[in-house]
């Protein structure tokens, strides 16, 4: 019996991939990075703003302090957020009230930065319908890791093969199995195995509700 479900966010309940391309380049054009869209999806998805900064100073030989551009970075994108620029993923409204009428337990899990989970979920009105948030600041090891995951299962109360993850990335699709939790996926432009995962959908509209 599933009792809980655990949303990764970017890409899984808020179509932010495109405003995250957007940041980076826009934080990081005045140190001459480009970043191409196929490179970021292929493998930006899922592993953290410094994980990437980090990767971009090496290659350009950049001697600049990752966590001063991380926050750059950051505060662009919470700037798009708030000037409305952010979308949900089709038919996750009705999806969380659907599960939640149920007596689901909900959870975000994410690799991206609590203020950044905080404001998108407020924005979009979004905040109420989750138990609890887990951000990078909560784990020590991120996706692929399990560690994210095995503590919401923790937090929530319920066994790991309770939970049925949602994910749109590689990383986050090896840390749900890794944590032994069946995963939905979300088809998206990140090269996901889709043979990995036990259901895939478009969107919210077309989800297997009759696994609840």
């Amino acid at each position: 019996m599933i009792k809980a479900v655990l949303f990764d966010l970017d890409g899984s309940v808020v179509d932010s991939e495109p405003l995250h391309l957007r940041s980076f380049r826009e934080c990081l054009a005045p140190l001459g990075i480009k970043i191409s869209r196929n490179r970021h999806f292929k493998e930006f998805t899922g592993i953290g703003s410094k994980t990437i900064i980090e990767m971009l100073f090496r290659e350009h030989n950049v001697n600049e302090d990752v966590k001063e551009w991380a926050e750059k970075r950051k505060k662009l994108y919470q700037s798009y957020v708030l000037r409305g620029k952010l979308k949900t993923i089709r038919g996750v409204h009705k999806f969380l009230r659907f599960i939640k009428r149920k007596g689901i337990k909900t959870a975000i899990v994410s690799g991206g930065h609590n203020s950044n989970i905080e404001t998108a979920l407020d924005k979009l009105k979004l905040r109420q319908f989750f138990d609890i948030i887990i951000g990078t600041e909560d784990v020590k090891n991120r996706k692929p890791d399990p560690e994210g995951f095995l503590l919401a299962a923790r937090k929530l109360n319920v066994k790991p093969t309770e939970c049925i993850v949602i994910e749109d990335s590689p990383a986050g699709v090896q840390a749900a199995l890794s944590a032994n939790m069946q995963v939905v996926c979300i088809k998206s432009e990140a090269p996901v195995d889709l043979k990995k995962c036990d259901y895939v959908i478009e969107n919210y509209e077309n989800f297997p509700i009759q696994i609840f």
